[in-house]
């Protein structure tokens, strides 16, 4: 699992690879990669990139607010 770091300063966890999207990867004190997104579109490209489909029912009209 990877770990995300979010511009306000949350943190998310998933599945997706850093490599294509618009992250600084940098290594943290206990040594686990962490990839920062760096702008608004690098967190909805990841945020779209979750499979919501396969984690939990979800309508057409909630995926379109994403």
């Amino acid at each position: 699992m990877n770990e995300y770091l979010l511009r306000d300063g949350s943190r998310v966890y998933l599945l997706i690879s850093p490599k294509g999207h618009d992250v600084f990867s940098y290594q943290g004190i206990s040594g686990q990669w962490v990839h920062a997104a760096l702008s608004v579109q690098a967190e909805k490209d990841l945020i779209r990139s979750v499979d919501f489909n396969a984690s939990m029912h979800r309508s057409k009209t909630d995926l379109a607010l994403v």
